[in-house]
C-alpha cells in the first residue's frame, strides 16, 4: 500500500481544496543561524554545520549552503533521508514533498510555502485538505544544478520539530512517525447543469462594469499589482463561460456597491486575458489555489489574501474591512488608545465638561458592529487632524447615560446610532454641543475635527479676560492653562510634563506667571499652568489634585510651584518640584529649571 501510495504521488494531478487560508507565521522566519553568515557555502568540514536527523547524522554528497544566515540542504537528499516523496515541476519550477499525511510546496525564488495534510483518493487525485500558508526569508534557490531548501521551512511544514544547539552548531530534526494518508471515496463529477431559466437569479451572468465594479485585463492587473504597495486593491478572477461565476460575480458586485469599494474583475474566458499573452499574471492565480472564482485581496505584493468559494453573506463587510484598512492602516474593532484617541470613563467625560473644558469626544460600544467600522476611520482622522479626542466605551461604562446627560441624543435609542461624535464647547463658547453620527470616511471626520479646532476658544488663541488679569487665561503656544483634572489625566497616564500650580487671587504671583510664561516661550518647551482660582475651570475637586498630592504641603503653600513628572521614577516619588521663585529672578529660574528638564537638542 504505501508503495502505491507513494507511486500514486509521484503522478497524480494536484487538486487544490475549496478553502484557502493565507496567514504569516513568523516562527519561519527564524531559520537556523550559522556561525559564517557572509559565506555561501560552508569553506571546510569543519565549519559545517551538523544535522541529526531522528538520531542518525545527515551527511550530503555536497556541500551545505549558508545564505543570509539561513541554512539550506539539497532538495532531494534531505527528502530521502526523511523517507518522503518528492516530485519536481520545471514547468512551474515547483518543489513538492510529501510525507505521510501532510505535504510541502515551495518556488524557486518565491518567499510562499503553502503545506498542511491531504489525502489520497481511490482515483488516485491528491486532495489538500487542509492549506496553510506563510512566508520565509530565504526562498528555494538552485545553485550549480542542484536545487536547493531552507532546512527548518521543509522540516517543520512536514511536521517535524527542529532544535537548534548555537555552542555545536547542530541542528537535531526529530520527525513525527510516518502516518498513511487517508483514503477518500470517489467523488463523482456531473457535468455543469444551468438551472431551469425560471429559477435562475435575474441577474446571472452579468458581468458588466458597474461603477464599483470595473473588468480589466491580466496585464493592467499585473500593472495595478505592482503598484499595489501605495495602492492595495481587491481583484476578482473569474471565468464567464462558468455557471459558478454567472451565479457568484453578480452577487460580488452587489457586495461591492454595498461596500462602496471598487473591486476589479479579471475573466479568464476573455480573449485579452490568455496565458501567452500576460504569462506572469495567470501562473501567480494558479499558484493560489485558483478555483471559479477567486477573490484576491492585494493588501500589497508580500501580502495576498486568497478566498476561493467565497461567502456571499460575508462580503459586504469583508470589503469594507478591507477598505479600512487600506484607507486608514488601522484594523477594524480596534479600540486601543493611541496619540491621538484616548479611551476614557463616562465620569471623567463629565468632569471635563463640569471644568468647562471644550473637547471632542466619540460615544461608542465596542460590541457593536457600527463602532468596528467607525471607530479606525474617526482614529485616523484625528491622527490627520492632529487633535486629540475621547471615547467611551458603552459596555464597559454602564452609567454613561447619567454622566453625559448634558450632551443630545444620550437615550434609549442610542445603541441604533452609534458610534457618535460630540464637539463639546464650553460655556464662554455658545454653550453647545454638536451631535454627528457615524462619520462614514476620514475627510469626513477630520473635516469635523477642523470645525472644532476653529470654532473652539482653547484653540484660536483667544483669551478670556473675565478678571482682567493675562495669568489667569494666558494663551499662547507654550503656556497652556488646563484644568486640574486634565493634569490628574496626564499623570494617571504617566505622561511626562511641567505643570505650573498658582493663585490667581493672589497678586504677588503675578510677575512670576508672566516670567514663567516668557521662558516657556523662549525655550519652546509646553508648559501646562493650574490656576486654582481660575475663572474658566473648577479646580477645588479634591479627586482632580491627587498628583498635587505627592508634594511636601509647606511647598505647596509656596505658590507660584512648578513640578516636572514623568513616568521614569525621578527621585522616589516620580517627580521633582521647583518652589522658591521670586519675581526678582523668577525668569532665569524658569528658564534653567525647563532647560535641566528637557534639555536643548
Amino acid at each position: 500500500m504505501k508503495k502505491n501510495v507513494k507511486a500514486l504521488i509521484c503522478t497524480a494531478a494536484l487538486l487544490m481544496s475549496t478553502n484557502t487560508i493565507l496567514a504569516h507565521d513568523a516562527d519561519f522566519n527564524n531559520d537556523l543561524q550559522s556561525t559564517n553568515n557572509n559565506a555561501a557555502t560552508f569553506s571546510n568540514a569543519s565549519t559545517q554545520p551538523t544535522i541529526i536527523l531522528d538520531g542518525r547524522p545527515f551527511i550530503p554528497s555536497v556541500p551545505l549552503q549558508n545564505q543570509n544566515g539561513r541554512l539550506l540542504v539539497p532538495f532531494r537528499e534531505i527528502g530521502e533521508a526523511m523517507n518522503a516523496t518528492i516530485n519536481w515541476q520545471e514547468d512551474l519550477q515547483r518543489i513538492t514533498m510529501f510525507r505521510g499525511n501532510r505535504y510541502s510546496i515551495m518556488h524557486i525564488g518565491n518567499p510562499n510555502v503553502q503545506y498542511g495534510e491531504f489525502a489520497v483518493g481511490v482515483n488516485g487525485n491528491i486532495n489538500f485538505t487542509t492549506q496553510q500558508f506563510t512566508q520565509i526569508e530565504v526562498s528555494p534557490v538552485i545553485i550549480n544544478n542542484l536545487t536547493y531548501i531552507p532546512l527548518r521551512a521543509i522540516s517543520e511544514t512536514l511536521g517535524a520539530e527542529v532544535i537548534w544547539n548555537e555552542q555545536t552548531s547542530t541542528a537535531n530534526i526529530i520527525s513525527p512517525p510516518i502516518t498513511t494518508p487517508p483514503t477518500q471515496e470517489p467523488v463523482t463529477t456531473l457535468p455543469e447543469k444551468v438551472e431551469e431559466e425560471d429559477t435562475l437569479p435575474p441577474n446571472f451572468g452579468d458581468f458588466s462594469n458597474t461603477s464599483h465594479f470595473r473588468t480589466i485585463s491580466s496585464r493592467q492587473a499585473q500593472s495595478r499589482f505592482n503598484d499595489s504597495d501605495s495602492e492595495p486593491f481587491i481583484l476578482v478572477a473569474y471565468d464567464s463561460s462558468s455557471n459558478d461565476s454567472k451565479r457568484l460575480v453578480p452577487d460580488i458586485q452587489d457586495a461591492a456597491q454595498s461596500a462602496n469599494f471598487r473591486i476589479y474583475g479579471l475573466d479568464k474566458n476573455a480573449d485579452n486575458n490568455n496565458a501567452s499573452e500576460n504569462a506572469w499574471m495567470w501562473s501567480f492565480i494558479r499558484q493560489s489555489s485558483f478555483t471559479d472564482p477567486t477573490i484576491f485581496y492585494i493588501h500589497s505584493r508580500t501580502n495576498v489574501n486568497v478566498v476561493t468559494n467565497p461567502k456571499i453573506d460575508d462580503l459586504e463587510d469583508s470589503f469594507r474591512s478591507f477598505h479600512i484598512l487600506t484607507e486608514t492602516g488601522i484594523e477594524v474593532g480596534d479600540f486601543r488608545n493611541t496619540n491621538h484617541f484616548r479611551n476614557v470613563s463616562s465620569r471623567e467625560i463629565e468632569t471635563m465638561h463640569r471644568n468647562n473644558e471644550e473637547f471632542i469626544f466619540v460615544l461608542y460600544d465596542s460590541t457593536d458592529d457600527n463602532s468596528a467600522f467607525y471607530i479606525p476611520i474617526i482614529k485616523a482622522a484625528a491622527r490627520e487632524a492632529d487633535h486629540r479626542i475621547y471615547a467611551v466605551d458603552i459596555d464597559t461604562n454602564s452609567s454613561y447615560r447619567n454622566h453625559l446627560s448634558f450632551a443630545p441624543g444620550i437615550d434609549s435609542t442610542i445603541t441604533r446610532r452609534i458610534p457618535m461624535m460630540y464637539l463639546v464647547y464650553s460655556d464662554n463658547n455658545r454653550n453647545r454641543t454638536e451631535v454627528y453620527d457615524r462619520p462614514k470616511n476620514v475627510d469626513t471626520a477630520e473635516s469635523l475635527i477642523e470645525e472644532f479646532l476653529k470654532n473652539s476658544l482653547n484653540n484660536n488663541n483667544s483669551n478670556n479676560n473675565n478678571n482682567n488679569s493675562r495669568y489667569d487665561d494666558i494663551n499662547n503656544s507654550f503656556f497652556i492653562n488646563v484644568s486640574a483634572s486634565d493634569v490628574t489625566n496626564r499623570f494617571r497616564r504617566g505622561d511626562e510634563f511641567i505643570v505650573v500650580v498658582y493663585d490667581s487671587s493672589n497678586n504677588d504671583s503675578r510677575t512670576i506667571v508672566e516670567s514663567i510664561s516668557d521662558a516657556a516661550n523662549i525655550t519652546g518647551q509646553s508648559v501646562f499652568g493650574v490656576n486654582l482660582s481660575s475663572t474658566r475651570f473648577d479646580n477645588t475637586i479634591r479627586e482632580d489634585l491627587l498628583w498635587l498630592n505627592l508634594v511636601p504641603e509647606n511647598h505647596r503653600n509656596n505658590r507660584p510651584l512648578m513640578i516636572h513628572y514623568n513616568n521614569q521614577g525621578i527621585g522616589r516619588n516620580g517627580h521633582m518640584s521647583f518652589h522658591n521663585l521670586n519675581a526678582t529672578n523668577s525668569f532665569n529660574q524658569a528658564f534653567e529649571f525647563i532647560q535641566w528638564v528637557f534639555p536643548p537638542r
